[in-house]
């Protein structure tokens, strides 16, 4: 199944756009200006710079424009006039969904395994430059020419039979949620699924759990590229054998159970018993927050159990966030991001430097998040922050010692 997810309109003529990818992001190059384009199940958009901007970006030579720090492959014409550039994009998801054309090479439709043909309409024209194809991990489909971008997302089928749990399962996932810590009783969990005929999931949460072990330390995993092949197999399903909560939405996987992403920090606080009592969950995305969401999630029981944490869209003041993480409810937290369309303003950075609910914080993710050089020299006067170990600043510009400021400080940081 689907999904058209919706976009807001990008005014200008479309030049050029990246292929979805791992960071769930697609840059437009337009004629009016450089679009960046954060999507999951909805979709944001932030204007990155104008039309100049991305032709001195964009590497003739390699078809490659480079942005504060990343590179995204381009597929348009955005060089020489007559001149395009990207590769064909995977017409066939590993779902076994695969694109339809028409004998004049005009798309027509997705070929679903359990639905009839999905019909994509005003496709691109055949002979223009066209943009058509699916994610690597087969999540998500791009169309995309001079006139439009559109993005589809998979979803499975509503309506699927829930496996039925039984005694001796029920009892393995609350001894997993006793010692959320521990691997063994995840490995158990995984030795028994593997004897009831569930291998794909059982191997699954072994790979997590390795891929959690490792990240930890700093190393390589090697299990990646396997462990996205069954995600993009069967995520999907898993998922959808978990409850539905209204404003919930079951999404990645960590140490091989669902994380949830919530539309925002009063529907994790009011839903809460019901997301713990289905999964041991911990990781969680908040698309929004402010004062009072803030407050209300900062009494939630649960909150000890989170390892992950992503705030997306995050424009208010430090206030909602120092009201999250004044108390020790967040001191098992050790990765902290914010991303999508987010601006962090020196206070906020403030706040996380100097609270102490977040002092065991060893992954701090600030992708595009225009932070200031003020922002910047916040996080590096902390003395909470001695077990960060990676620093994601890519996307954010600075200006004199700034960066060697915070080298010095965070050897693990990256522009």
């Amino acid at each position: 199944m689907w999904n058209l997810i919706e976009l807001e309109p990008i005014p200008g003529r479309v030049r050029a756009v990246s292929a979805p990818d791992h960071r769930q992001m697609l840059v437009v190059w337009t004629t009016d200006g450089l679009y960046g384009l954060w999507f999951g199940r909805a979709a944001t958009s932030l204007r990155m710079g104008s039309s100049a901007d991305a032709e001195r970006a964009f590497d003739t030579a390699r078809g490659v424009l480079a942005w504060r720090g990343a590179e995204f492959s381009m597929h348009g014409e955005c060089g020489a006039p007559g001149t395009r550039y990207g590769c064909e994009l995977p017409a066939r998801s590993p779902q076994g969904d695969r694109l339809a054309f028409d004998p004049a090479g005009r798309l027509t439709g997705i070929d679903a395994p359990e639905d009839a043909r999905v019909a994509i309409t005003d496709a691109p024209r055949a002979g223009k430059w066209a943009a058509i194809g699916f994610s690597a991990d087969g999540r998500y489909l791009l169309v995309a020419d001079e006139w439009d971008v559109r993005l589809f997302r998979y979803a499975p089928p509503k309506g699927r039979p829930v496996r039925a749990h039984s005694v001796d399962q029920l009892a393995l996932v609350r001894a997993i949620a006793t010692e959320p810590n521990d691997d063994t009783p995840r490995l158990v969990y995984a030795d028994w699924l593997q004897e009831n005929a569930q291998p794909e999931r059982a191997e699954f949460i072994r790979l997590q759990c390795a891929h959690a072990r490792q990240l930890r330390a700093g190393k390589f995993f090697a299990g990646a590229e396997r462990e996205q092949e069954l995600l993009a197999r069967f995520g999907d399903v898993w998922q959808a054998e978990y409850p539905v909560i209204r404003g919930v939405t079951w999404s990645g996987f960590w140490r091989g159970f669902p994380g949830v992403t919530v539309l925002n920090a009063g529907t994790l606080a009011r839903n809460a018993k019901a997301i713990w009592d289905a999964a041991p969950v911990e990781s969680v995305v908040v698309q929004k927050m402010d004062l009072k969401s803030a407050t209300a999630l900062a009494k939630c029981p649960f909150l000890d159990r989170l390892r992950v944490l992503e705030f997306r869209n995050y424009r208010a003041d430090s206030a909602p966030l120092h009201a999250l993480v004044g108390g020790a409810a967040l001191s098992g937290l050790w990765w902290l991001a914010f991303g999508g369309n987010t601006r962090l303003d020196a206070p906020v950075l403030e706040v996380v430097a100097s609270s102490d609910a977040l002092r065991n914080l060893e992954i701090l993710t600030l992708r595009w998040c225009s932070i200031s050089d003020a922002g910047a020299l916040a996080l590096v006067a902390s003395s909470h922050m001695n077990n960060l170990r990676e620093l994601d600043l890519t996307g954010n510009a600075f200006t004199a010692d700034v960066p060697s400021a915070l080298r010095k400080r965070f050897p693990g940081v990256h522009f």
